[in-house]
């Protein structure tokens, strides 16, 4: 073996992973001449990578004659690429190890993602990345039937929505089984954690986070007392609009929702009402992580800023 390549390539898989640091490893083996050495480092360089997040092992072309689909296991989907060249590309085995997709101002139809969801090949996909006006995809193409894909990971960026439109897509079998949903630069409503409950993935989901999100509503404010979320574990309330002064996010309700799995709370660039520490007492959320950034109360026509979360559990 060449020591100074394999010094080379385990200073390659030891750096941070990102989606720069895969395609700069993916240049990296192009410029390796084809050799026994090589192929031994390929294999090397797959088992290392199993600790880097999917959708930083993400491919940059669609040439389905690539030696390097086998390290790959994302893909993204942009609005240049052609429909034929879509359907083309998304044909083959090479396909098997992907597990991410990524709709950026993505140019396709809906044929073509229903198309897309019933291939056999693409069945390992767990996580969903969409942004920036692709939702509308899935609710054209609400009545597709997946080829048993089971969409664990849900992330949306830069998006609007009405509430049918969120309880279409949502609906759909993939999400049945929905474990994280993450809004990022999305506008959220009142009814946001009230169509969550009335769905299969209300079970199952064990994280959401709002990072970061506007909110104009707060997103209890018609969810039923009653309404359960037995496996949620983590919630993310980030606000980074210009209107949150008016908000008094958690407070408006009788009583806080039941989050009986709950154990970390991070809230941050958000109005909390003084009343809050007594709501958390009442809700009982088996807490072990808090974390309160850049948060302020008004009581008494003073504001108060809040950097730390001693002061709703005390």
């Amino acid at each position: 073996m060449h020591s100074q390549r394999f010094a080379e390539l385990r200073t390659r898989l030891d750096s941070s992973p990102s989606i720069e640091s895969f395609h700069q490893l993916l240049r990296f083996f192009r410029d390796w001449p084809t050799s026994e050495e090589k192929s031994l480092a390929l294999e090397y360089a797959n088992a290392h990578l199993d600790s880097w997040p999917d959708h930083t092992r993400s491919m940059q072309t669609l040439d389905k004659h690539s030696p390097y689909w086998g390290l790959a296991r994302s893909i993204e989907l942009q609005q240049k690429m052609r429909p034929k060249a879509l359907l083309k590309a998304f044909q083959g085995e090479h396909l098997t190890t992907i597990r991410t997709l990524s709709l950026k101002k993505s140019g396709a139809k809906p044929r073509f993602l229903t198309f897309l969801f019933q291939q056999a090949e693409l069945s390992n996909i767990r996580e969903l990345r969409l942004s920036e006006g692709t939702l509308h995809l899935l609710q054209e193409a609400s009545s597709l039937e997946t080829n048993g894909m089971s969409i664990l990971s849900l992330t949306l960026k830069a998006m609007q929505w009405t509430s049918e439109s969120l309880r279409s897509v949502l609906s759909l079998p993939a999400f049945q089984d929905l474990e994280r949903l993450e809004l990022s630069d999305c506008e959220v409503n009142k009814d946001f954690f009230s169509i969550l409950a009335s769905l299969p993935c209300a079970s199952t989901l064990r994280s959401i986070a709002f990072n970061p999100c506007c909110f104009e509503e707060n997103p209890f404010q018609t969810l039923e007392s009653s309404a359960v979320f037995p496996a949620l574990e983590s919630l993310v309330f980030f606000d980074n609009s210009e209107h949150s002064a008016s908000l008094e996010m958690l407070t408006t309700l009788p009583e806080l929702p039941s989050f009986p799995a709950l154990t970390s709370l991070h809230l941050e660039g958000l109005e909390l009402a003084p009343q809050l520490r007594d709501g958390f007492a009442k809700a009982q959320w088996p807490l072990t992580s808090l974390i309160v950034r850049n948060c302020w109360m008004g009581q008494n026509g003073r504001v108060r800023f809040l950097s730390k979360a001693p002061f709703l559990l005390s």
